[in-house]
């Protein structure tokens, strides 16, 4: 921990901490025009009503958007995201995905949909088509273009009324029910990314839709959100943003408001089972947040290990990014069994683990990781469609640093790239990926790898200025790579170009081996091989004698490496355990057997590495 420098620095940075911190409390009291100025606007309102079937088997609502055109290009049609599509027959994400998600297969009786029953604007019924830009399916209806009455310029504000059903499918992938536990996640017509010239390197307005696809996730604008939440009245319900009206029983039902801003999506959950906690937070660069537990009676006494994971992080993440503007964290546990829809992100909502998990250890992780998502997927709101790393690379290599600052779990990072059977670059749409494989290697795995290994060439001190640099500069932002490796080179001084191109828009890692030992008498010569970077690699020599030496190799000054020695050399190790290396993803070319035929370890090596790949993720 003290590497880090944090512990030791804790009191020296303090006060220049004080500043951003105010200046961000003082952004986030302004008026939201004045606060979501150039090219943060919040162009989105809904104001969305529901209700949830007394069987929990339907939702049924209404919904009145506001829509403001923000960009100067005239827009004369909507698009609209239809998430729970993607659980009908014939939909891209099912056969992308072959209806297996973390184990679970989702069966025809467990399939869901949504219909539009009626689109309206200004007195009129308004057209619409199901739209397929990515793979040409027509029988995928996760995206609908809706056509306008009238163009509308810049400033303009149409608002449509639209009324919809949603038959929830069994819990599979984020979203839907199990027994009377409901995850409504993605669950009401969305208003698809508008981008103006310059987001994202955008070079003029315009929409930015896709399909949803078994590798992809979201991405969407920031909006405003009253939605008015009616379930049985047995049920509890949680949600993003804060409670301002309710609960209150009307008949049958119970009827939950809620209010959400500056946020880009609302999600809920519903359960007669549920176990209601809370605990304030503050610190003194996080101002006071409620955490919010809604768990399951089995993990009712696993309340401090929840409460502990989310003070830890948010205490480190205000500290090291920026305090989380939000009132309210609240922590959702499914149903045992409700699997699919643990582990998962929303605005100032996450979902824990399944009520099955009974190790504190993961369950900490998790919640770590998903709180973590706040920031990333949650304020910075990165395109997670084309640009996945961003997100959970990020958030996957600062849950390794909370994980070891917070709870002394120290990984060893450098033995995880040998799961990483195909590097792919990590800049492209995640259904461009080779597989579900590839996409959770590269996205999560190689994603934080870099990061770690940006760290080690300029230290942790370094990387925090960076890291808090990028999260205030695109505070609501939508940056793209492109952006960070901006802040890299203002914050180091040096270009980073190279480097990107290499690990980031290629698909390189570090793959440094032994090619060659060839041995004359007492005088040997190693060839070797891997990325000409500036580092110092250990050579581990074994002599028949039993004794053994280590020298350095610089990869950047020579590829080969000439020995005298007295003694017969039996073996070479390059880059020997505990690894220094962190993208090598192929250590069957890192031993030599000199005094033998190399076939053998090496094959030995090769089939370890291939299990390591198939149970790692």
């Amino acid at each position: 921990m003290a590497s880090w420098g944090v512990i030791s620095m804790e009191l020296k940075r303090f006060w220049q901490k004080q500043i951003p911190v105010l200046l961000l409390l003082l952004l986030l009291l302004l008026p939201m025009g004045s606060a979501l100025a150039a090219g943060h606007h919040n162009f989105v309102d809904y104001d969305i009503k529901v209700t949830l079937s007394d069987d929990c088997n339907y939702l049924r609502g209404t919904e009145r958007i506001l829509w403001t055109n923000p960009g100067q290009t005239p827009v004369s049609e909507i698009y609209l995201h239809l998430y729970p599509n993607a659980f009908r027959e014939g939909s891209s994400f099912l056969n992308e995905s072959k209806r297996l998600r973390r184990g679970v297969h989702l069966s025809a009786s467990g399939y869901g949909y949504m219909e539009l029953s009626q689109v309206r604007a200004e007195g009129r019924i308004l057209g619409w088509e199901f739209v397929q830009p990515d793979d040409g399916n027509e029988q995928d209806k996760t995206l609908v273009r809706v056509s306008l009455p009238r163009e509308l310029a810049l400033g303009e504000t149409i608002a449509m009324d639209v009324e919809f059903v949603v038959k929830l499918p069994s819990v599979f992938a984020r979203m839907g029910r199990h027994g009377s536990f409901v995850m409504a996640g993605q669950w009401f017509p969305k208003v698809a990314a508008y981008e103006t010239a310059g987001v994202r390197g955008r070079p003029k307005d315009g929409w930015n839709v896709h399909q949803y696809h078994a590798n992809t996730e979201f991405y969407a604008n920031f909006a405003s959100y009253r939605v008015t939440i009616n379930v049985p009245r047995t049920h509890t319900v949680a949600a993003t943003g804060e409670l301002v009206e309710g609960p209150r029983v009307i008949g049958h039902e119970r009827q939950y408001v809620f209010q959400a801003q500056k946020v880009h999506d609302f999600a809920w959950a519903a359960d007669n089972n549920f176990r209601e906690r809370q605990s304030l937070f503050s610190s003194a660069t996080q101002p006071e947040v409620l955490i919010q537990l809604y768990l399951q009676p089995e993990h009712e006494y696993l309340v401090s290990h929840y409460v502990q994971a989310a003070r830890a992080t948010l205490q480190r993440l205000s500290q090291w990014l920026a305090p989380y503007p939000y009132s309210t964290l609240t922590i959702v546990c499914p149903r045992a069994g409700a699997t699919g829809a643990g582990g998962m992100e929303y605005p100032t909502l996450v979902t824990g683990w399944d009520a099955a998990a009974h190790d504190p250890g993961i369950i900490c992780r998790v919640l770590v990781h998903e709180i973590i998502h706040q920031y990333f997927y949650g304020l910075v709101a990165t395109n997670e469609v084309g640009e996945a790393w961003l997100d959970e690379g990020f958030t996957s290599y600062l849950e390794d640093k909370i994980m070891a600052d917070a709870f002394n779990q120290q990984l060893s990072t450098a033995t995880e790239a040998t799961s990483i059977l195909a590097p792919e670059p990590l800049v492209q749409e995640g259904w461009k990926y080779s597989s579900n494989h590839a996409y959770q290697a590269n996205a999560y795995l190689r994603g934080k790898l870099i990061l770690h290994e940006i760290e080690r060439l300029i230290g942790w001190e370094q990387m925090q200025t960076a890291l808090q640099t990028y999260c205030n500069r695109y505070l609501y932002g939508h940056p793209c790579t492109a952006d960070w490796q901006q802040v890299l080179a203002e914050v180091t001084g040096k270009s980073w170009s190279a480097f990107f191109d290499y690990y980031v828009y290629g698909a390189g890692m570090q793959d440094y081996g032994i090619d060659d030992v060839v041995t004359s008498g007492l005088h040997t010569i190693l060839k070797l091989s891997g990325p000409r970077e500036e580092r110092e690699l250990v050579l581990r020599l074994h002599y028949a004698d039993g004794t053994s030496k280590e020298l350095s190799w610089n990869p950047a000054t020579s590829d080969e490496v000439a020995l005298q020695h007295h003694v017969p050399l039996v073996s070479v190790e390059l880059d020997p355990m505990p690894y220094q290396v962190l993208l090598d993803n192929n250590r069957s070319n890192n031993r030599y057997q000199v005094s033998m035929s190399n076939w053998l370890p090496l094959w030995l090596t090769q089939l370890l590495q291939l299990f390591m790949g198939l149970f790692g993720w």
